[in-house]
C-alpha cells in the first residue's frame, strides 16, 4: 500500500476554488465536506485530473477520470471526502476500496 500525503482543504472558499487557476495537480487536495452528500463538481478552469469521492467510512463510492472545461460531475452516492489528484493517480482505485485514513494531525491517502 503507498501512502500519499494530501493538501486537507475544509473551507468553503478552499472547497469552492479546488484545482480552478491551477497549471497542474502536484499534491493531490483532499476535500472535507461538513456532511455527506451528492457533491457536484466541474472542471471549468482546471488542468486534468482524477476525481476520487469517498464516503465517511473511507471507501471510495465513485471515481471519475475529469478532463479540462468538462460538464458536472456528481457521485452515484454520498460521499464525505473527495479527492482530486493527477491523471492516472486513480487507475487502480475501485469503488468500495478503502483510501482514505484522516487523523486529526495530518491527512494521508493509502492506496493499494
Amino acid at each position: 500500500m503507498a501512502r500519499t500525503p494530501c493538501i486537507v482543504v475544509d473551507s468553503f472558499w478552499g472547497r469552492l476554488r479546488g484545482l480552478m487557476f491551477s497549471a497542474k495537480v502536484t499534491l493531490p487536495l483532499l476535500f472535507v465536506f461538513e456532511s455527506p452528500g451528492r457533491h457536484a463538481i466541474h472542471s471549468f478552469f482546471c488542468p486534468a485530473f482524477d476525481a476520487v469521492f469517498v464516503g465517511g467510512d473511507g471507501r471510495v463510492v465513485d471515481v471519475f477520470e475529469v478532463r479540462s472545461w468538462g460538464p458536472w460531475f456528481a457521485p452515484k452516492k454520498d460521499a464525505k471526502f473527495l479527492v482530486e489528484a493527477k491523471p492516472g493517480f486513480a487507475r487502480k482505485i475501485r469503488e468500495g476500496q478503502v483510501v482514505v485514513r484522516v487523523d486529526p494531525d495530518e491527512a494521508w491517502l493509502d492506496v493499494a
